[in-house]
Formats: structure tokens, C-alpha cells, sequence
């Protein structure tokens, strides 16, 4: 035990101590940082899920008044932007597929780890 003792002294484990716990507060606090970026593209990807999925009350009276229903748009940003969506500054929205009726769109934060998918379906998260 005297051989161990004179290698290690009970500063140095100290020392160590301290330097794990502060290896835990710096990693947790990046955490944090990254989970606050997913939950702001998960908000904006489920307001595009909102905003899309949504029959537009225009089209629903175009449809009874007429008897042919008007083809539906393709999705764009620019559409996007018509039914409301605000600008979400570091967010990126990408539409993967502007089919009407099988649309995909790509909503990530460029701090977050995580990206969203948004069909018809429903909001999908998948990872970087």
C-alpha cells in the first residue's frame, strides 16, 4: 500500500475528481445547446406538417361551388411562405418531393443533430 501511496496522492485524485465533474457540466451543457436546436426545427416541422396537411378553406368552397375540383399546387417554399410559415432563420427547409398529394419535406437545424422529416404521414425524426 506504501508503494501505491507515494505514486498517487490524495490531491491528485482530487484533481482528477474535479476534472471529471467539470467534463460533466461542459457536456451536458452542449447537450442542452443541441436538444434546444431539435426542439426548434421539431416545432417548425410540425408547422409545416400543419400548414400542408390542412384542406385550405378557399379550395373547399371552390370545390362545391364548382363541379370539377381544381388540381392541387405542388409544394414549394414559396407556397410555404403563402400559408403562413415565418421565416425561421437558421432552420433550413428543404422540399424533397413537391408531388401534391405525396409530399416530402426536409426541416434540420444546422446546430442540431437531428432532422425531420414531414409527409402526409405525419412528422418522422431521423439522425444526421
Amino acid at each position: 500500500m506504501s508503494a501505491y501511496r507515494k505514486l498517487v496522492s490524495s490531491e491528485a485524485i482530487a484533481l482528477l475528481a474535479a476534472l471529471c465533474i467539470v467534463a460533466i457540466f461542459v457536456g451536458s451543457y452542449y447537450q442542452r445547446r443541441l436538444d434546444t436546436s431539435d426542439e426548434q426545427a421539431l416545432k417548425v416541422a410540425q408547422q409545416v406538417y400543419q400548414l400542408l396537411s390542412k384542406p385550405s378553406a378557399k379550395a373547399a368552397n371552390q370545390a362545391q361551388a364548382a363541379a370539377a375540383t381544381p388540381a392541387p399546387e405542388a409544394v414549394s417554399l414559396a407556397r410555404l411562405k403563402a400559408l403562413g410559415l415565418t421565416d425561421p432563420a437558421p432552420i433550413t427547409i428543404k422540399v424533397l418531393d413537391s408531388d401534391p398529394t405525396a409530399w416530402k419535406v426536409d426541416v434540420e437545424h444546422p446546430r442540431g443533430i437531428r432532422h425531420y422529416v414531414v409527409t402526409p404521414q405525419g412528422v418522422k425524426e431521423e439522425m444526421r
